[in-house]
């Protein structure tokens, strides 16, 4: 355990109901806590590679829960381990999601899933057909992997046929799928750490990037279909980000809330923003964890505006329904990123 200012920091490994051991790791505010957050790690990533995000949401008062999930960081005995990118099918995965999410919302307090990259696909596919969707007081996702950019050269449609047909077969051979290290952010050091870094394995198993192409498949071909219309969602997008497509974030969005009456749903592209929006350099850094973290306590306050009108139209028994309806913000907004120095143009690209 670790203390800060502002925030606790406690890691431990736990164990799952099939016997698999994860790596967990909680950040806690001094104060208490406003709201339950869950976050869900992209590809070849891992709890502890995201910066001061976690602690910058933690200092707005919410409680931060992230694993490493299964063939991933810490939840491997080593980064050489022969069950390293193995995580398995998607279910196993909402599995996974559903024991951790479950004592959050005992707390009474509102609870949010928040996805990077591979855990934005996840994340936004918990929210059409995860078990516990509809108890989320909301759902962020920044660089979610619905399509691949076309900078990153996706494979042909009979390849990833194949691949998945032969996934079925022999689903825990691994592939290394390398992520460009030039592509993460516009800040170096970023870059390099990232190259460096021994638990960013690049590598998957034939079930967990069939199951993973699969997901994005679903959030094109499905948008809307399942999601409780309660459940808002905020979809964060950098224009500069050549490993996932920010106009896929966008049609996504347009698309939910076309098809889901009521729901809220705002997205925003940053212009010229790369991969890891979290650790973008300069005051962008900074900015991007307000922007979470101020969206997650406006909804925080329209729970507490809705359950109190609940209560209230309970009281008075047969004179009618009464709706609350929060306005939904601007679908489109657009926010311009600091002038900020570019890391050199990459020459290579990325590959999933």
């Amino acid at each position: 355990m670790t203390t800060s200012q502002n925030h606790t920091k406690e890691e431990k490994h736990i164990t799952f109901p099939d016997g698999h051991t994860l790596y967990t790791c909680t950040w806690k505010p001094t104060a208490s806590p406003k709201a339950h957050v869950l976050f869900l790690h992209g590809f070849s990533d891992h709890s502890n590679a995201y910066y001061d995000f976690f602690p910058s949401l933690s200092s707005s008062h919410l409680q931060i829960l992230s694993f490493d999930q299964r063939g991933w960081g810490k939840s491997i005995p080593s980064p050489k381990h022969s069950h390293r990118g193995r995580t398995g099918t998607t279910e196993a995965i909402f599995s996974d999601i559903d024991f951790l999410l479950q004592p959050l919302l005992d707390t009474g307090l509102p609870v949010f899933l928040i996805g990077h990259s591979m855990g934005g696909g996840l994340a936004l596919c918990y929210g059409h057909y995860g078990s516990l969707r509809s108890k989320l007081s909301g759902i962020v996702v920044f660089s979610p992997l619905i399509e691949v950019h076309p900078d990153a050269k996706p494979p042909p449609k009979f390849i990833i046929s194949l691949l998945k047909q032969v996934a079925k077969l022999l689903p825990h051979v691994t592939m290394e799928q390398k992520l460009s290290h030039t592509l993460m952010s516009r800040d170096e050091s970023v870059c390099n750490a990232f190259k460096d870094d021994e638990l960013c394995h690049d590598t998957g198993t034939l079930q967990g990037l069939a199951h993973m192409l699969d997901r994005g498949d679903f959030l094109v071909r499905n948008a809307g279909k399942g999601w409780d219309a309660k459940v808002p969602v905020l979809v964060l997008h950098g224009t500069g980000d050549r490993v996932t497509d920010w106009r896929a974030s966008r049609r996504f969005s347009e698309q939910l809330r076309e098809r889901v009456e009521g729901v809220v749903v705002e997205f925003r592209d940053l212009e010229g923003w790369f991969h890891k929006m979290h650790a973008e350099p300069g005051e962008d850094r900074a900015r991007f964890a307000e922007l979470v973290s101020g969206w997650i306590l406006r909804q925080v306050g329209a729970d507490a505006v809705a359950q109190g009108n609940d209560a209230e139209a309970a009281q008075v028994e047969g004179e009618g329904k009464v709706e609350q309806k929060i306005a939904e913000p601007e679908l489109l907004a657009k926010t311009e990123a600091a002038p900020l120095v570019q890391a050199e143009p990459a020459k290579e690209t990325a590959r999933l």
